[in-house]
C-alpha cells in the first residue's frame, strides 16, 4: 500500500506551487529584491543568497536568522537605512552588469568563431587557415583603424576570437553535430525517403561509403548528404549492410521508410545473394533497387559512332533535383532512339553524320557495329529489368492528363496503402479539371502535387512516394570528389571523423543560427 501524504505535506505542495509575487517593500524590510533575468529567485543583497520560494515568511526567517544586527546599525525607516539599501542595489547592479558584459562578449567572440570555421569549412580550407584568417583581420584593420580611438579595443576583441587549429577542429564538430541534428529531426518526420549509395577510397586508400538521401519535408523536396562511412576492412555486401544498419539505428531512423536504393552496380552492392541491396530486402522486401542509370551509358561509352549520343544521355541524367521518373523517361527515350539508330546504319545514317561523310564502311564493319548497337539495346533491357516501378505508374506522376482514367493498374503494387475505387474517381475529377490541368502545365509535377493535390490523397500520396526517389548516384560521385579536395597529400592525417564533419558542411544547404550555438557551447576565449 503506497503511504498516504500528511495533511501537512499536502498543503505544503499546494502553497509551494503558487506562483508568488515579489512585493517591493519586502527590499527595505528584509533588503531583498527580485532579479529581472528569467526563473529569478528572490535575493539577498547583503549576502547574495537567494530563497527559493517567494513568501514573506521564508524572506523574514532569513533576514532575522542571517541579518539581525543590521536593523541595529541602520534602523527602520530612516534616511540611513535607505541610502544604505541603494548602495547595496548599486553595488549589485554594478557587479550583475560587469558579468553579463563578459557572457555577452564570450558569446559574440564565441559566435565568431563558428562562423568563420563554417565559412572556411564551406569553401573545404583547412583548419589551419584559420589562424591566417584571425591574422588577416588584425592586420587589416590595424590599418584601417589607424587613429581611430576604439582600434585598441576592436584588435582586443579580434584577438579573443578562438581560431586556433585544435579549437577550429572542435568548432567544426559542433557545427557537423548541429547541422546532422536538423537532418535527423526532418529525417524522423518524413513518410519516405530514397538512399544513394557509392564507395570509394580517399586519399590515404580508406573506403569511405557516401549516402546521400532525397525526402519530401512537407514543404519541398530535398537532397541532402547523409553521412560518410569509413569501412576499414573488405567492402563486402554484409559490412556495407552492418555499417548503414548500425547508422540508422543510432540515429533513430528507419530504414523501413526507404523506398528506393541506388547504387553504382558494383558486385557489393548488387550481388543477388549477398550484395548489400539483396541484404537490405531481406529485411524490408518492399523496397525497390536501381543500379545508377549514369554508370550503366559508360559501360558502351567506347563506340566512336555512337560517343555522341551517350554523351548527350550522360549530360541529361546529371544534375540535382532529379527524381527516377526524370531520369527514367530519358534512358526510354534513348533505347527508343538505339533502335532508331540500328536502323539508320544500313540507311541514310542521319545519326552518323561522320560515319555517313569520312568513313567508306564494308559489309563486315557494318554488321560489328549493328551487332553492338543490338547488344547496347539487350545491355539497356537488362540493367533495368530488376526495376519494379511500372512505365504508367510514373507516367502518372509526370503526367496526370494522359494515362487513361482507370488509372495505372498497377499502383496497388507499388504503393500498398493506396484506395484503388477513390483513386480512379480522384482521377476522373483531376482530368475534368481545365484549371488544375493548366496549373500543371505552369509549375511542373513537384510543385502540382505537393501544392495543389491536397484534395486529390491517393493520388498525392502515390506521387510524393514516387518522386522522393533518386534516379543516380550523381550526388554521390559530386561529394567523392568534395572528399578528395578535403582529404589530399596535405592533409592526409585528417581523422575519419573529421573528414565526415567536413563532408557535412560542404554539402549542406542548413546554416547554423551561431549565437544560439555559442550560447549552448560556451567555448574558452584564447589568448
Amino acid at each position: 500500500m503506497e503511504p498516504k501524504m500528511s495533511a501537512s505535506g499536502s498543503k505544503r505542495c499546494k502553497v509551494d506551487s503558487k506562483n508568488r509575487a515579489f512585493n517591493p517593500n519586502w527590499t527595505a524590510g528584509f533588503l531583498f529584491i527580485m532579479p529581472s533575468h528569467l526563473n529569478a529567485k528572490p535575493l539577498c543583497l547583503i549576502c547574495q543568497t537567494t530563497v527559493a520560494v517567494c513568501k514573506v515568511a521564508n524572506l523574514k526567517r532569513h533576514f532575522e536568522s542571517k541579518h539581525s544586527n543590521f536593523n541595529t546599525a541602520y534602523s527602520p525607516g530612516s534616511v540611513l537605512r535607505r541610502d544604505k539599501i541603494e548602495s547595496l542595489k548599486s553595488s549589485y547592479h554594478t557587479s550583475n552588469l560587469i558579468l553579463t558584459t563578459s557572457a555577452n562578449v564570450q558569446e559574440k567572440t564565441t559566435a565568431a568563431s563558428l562562423w568563420v570555421m563554417w565559412a572556411l569549412a564551406k569553401k573545404k580550407k583547412p583548419f589551419l587557415d584559420s589562424e591566417l584568417v584571425k591574422e588577416c583581420t588584425l592586420e587589416l584593420l590595424d590599418k584601417l583603424l589607424a587613429g581611430d580611438k576604439n582600434k585598441d579595443d576592436i584588435l582586443n576583441r579580434v584577438k579573443q576570437v578562438p581560431l586556433s587549429d585544435s579549437t577550429a577542429a572542435r568548432t567544426v564538430e559542433i557545427i557537423g553535430e548541429d547541422c546532422l541534428s536538423a537532418l535527423l529531426s526532418e529525417l524522423k518526420n518524413t513518410k519516405y525517403m530514397s538512399l544513394a549509395v557509392d564507395e570509394s577510397c580517399d586519399f590515404t586508400d580508406t573506403a569511405q561509403l557516401s549516402l546521400f538521401v532525397r525526402f519530401y519535408d512537407g514543404e519541398i523536396f530535398k537532397e541532402k548528404f547523409l553521412c560518410l562511412i569509413p569501412i576499414e576492412t573488405y567492402t563486402t555486401g554484409e559490412i556495407v549492410f552492418e555499417k548503414v544498419k548500425v547508422f540508422f539505428n543510432q540515429h533513430g531512423l528507419d530504414l523501413q521508410k526507404v523506398n528506393l536504393l541506388v547504387t553504382d552496380g558494383a558486385s557489393s552492392m548488387t550481388g543477388k545473394a549477398k550484395g548489400f541491396a539483396s541484404r537490405l530486402t531481406v529485411i524490408h522486401p518492399s523496397l525497390n533497387t536501381l543500379h545508377c542509370i549514369i554508370h550503366q551509358t559508360v559501360l558502351c561509352a567506347f563506340l566512336c559512332g555512337i560517343t555522341g549520343h551517350l554523351n548527350s544521355l550522360n549530360l541529361q541524367l546529371q544534375g540535382r533535383a532529379s527524381s527516377v521518373g526524370d531520369l527514367f523517361e530519358k534512358v526510354c527515350a534513348f533505347q527508343r532512339n538505339l533502335e532508331i539508330f540500328n536502323t539508320d546504319l544500313t540507311g541514310k545514317m542521319l545519326h552518323f553524320p561522320t560515319l555517313r561523310v569520312v568513313v567508306a564502311t564494308d559489309d563486315t564493319s557494318m554488321k560489328m557495329m549493328q551487332e553492338f548497337t543490338n547488344n547496347l539495346i539487350k545491355n539497356f533491357q537488362m540493367r533495368f529489368e530488376n526495376f519494379k516501378i511500372p512505365k504508367d505508374v510514373l507516367l502518372f506522376v509526370r503526367d496526370p492528363f494522359v494515362v487513361c482514367a482507370d488509372g495505372p493498374s498497377e499502383a496497388k503494387n507499388i504503393f500498398h496503402s493506396i484506395d484503388e475505387g477513390a483513386f480512379q474517381l480522384e482521377i476522373v475529377r483531376l482530368q475534368s479539371s481545365d484549371v488544375l490541368k493548366a496549373k500543371f502545365r505552369e509549375v511542373g509535377p513537384c510543385d502540382f502535387w505537393t501544392q495543389y493535390a491536397d484534395q486529390f490523397q491517393n493520388s498525392q500520396n502515390l506521387a510524393i512516394f514516387l518522386l522522393t526517389m533518386f534516379g543516380s548516384t550523381f550526388l554521390c560521385e559530386s561529394g567523392i570528389s568534395s572528399m578528395n579536395i578535403i582529404k589530399n597529400q596535405h592533409r592526409s592525417r585528417l581523422t575519419n571523423e573529421h573528414l565526415h564533419q567536413c563532408m557535412r558542411l560542404a554539402l549542406t544547404s542548413y546554416k547554423p543560427v551561431f549565437t544560439k550555438l555559442a550560447r549552448e557551447r560556451q567555448c574558452h576565449l584564447s589568448h
